[in-house]
């Protein structure tokens, strides 16, 4: 009974500071490269269909560059520098993100879906969305050709090992 007592101090701290962690198969390893992959994917699929996307994209990229210079991972203002730049769904072969008020991580692999927390897995999307949107952004035009598959792209085939190589085991 006392040893119960004694646990009963730390237990109402972690219900009071709210002790919300993320299933163990969400790393900020895997977040960050899934995002990278679907941030270069999807904003390139928007270059090629609307060139005139770009401006929106290089704010975006902008905004997520100045979050991580200012080493803020807040996961509201990186949902809302997305979103109100026309990337409210970001989608690969590994995983997509869902971009509203927050961030919904969801796992093709696994079939799995969880709303991103914690300033380690914010911080992983907040960089792999700078980074894949800045690789698109600076992709040479012909990789933003309509007839450009995925398989011809070497920096879609890079990222896409990257991401499979952090697939739980």
């Amino acid at each position: 009974m006392k040893t119960k007592l004694a646990l009963l101090p730390i237990v109402l701290i972690a219900l009071a500071v709210g002790c919300k962690t993320l299933p163990d198969w969400v790393t900020p390893s895997r977040i960050e490269t899934v995002t990278r992959l679907a941030a270069y994917s999807s904003a390139k699929a928007l270059l090629i269909k609307q060139p005139d996307s770009r401006p929106q994209l290089e704010k975006a990229r902008d905004g997520f560059a100045a979050l991580e210079a200012s080493e803020k991972w807040d996961i509201a203002t990186a949902a809302s520098i997305a979103a109100s730049n026309g990337l409210d769904w970001l989608s690969s072969p590994e995983g997509n993100l869902a971009l509203t008020g927050g961030v919904m991580f969801i796992d093709l692999i696994l079939g799995k879906q969880v709303e991103l927390s914690g300033d380690a897995n914010v911080r992983a999307f907040i960089v792999g969305a700078r980074s894949g949107l800045d690789l698109a952004l600076t992709a040479k035009p012909t990789a933003l050709t309509r007839s450009a598959t995925p398989a011809a792209d070497p920096t879609y085939q890079r990222l896409l090992k990257e991401a499979q190589a952090t697939r739980t085991r």
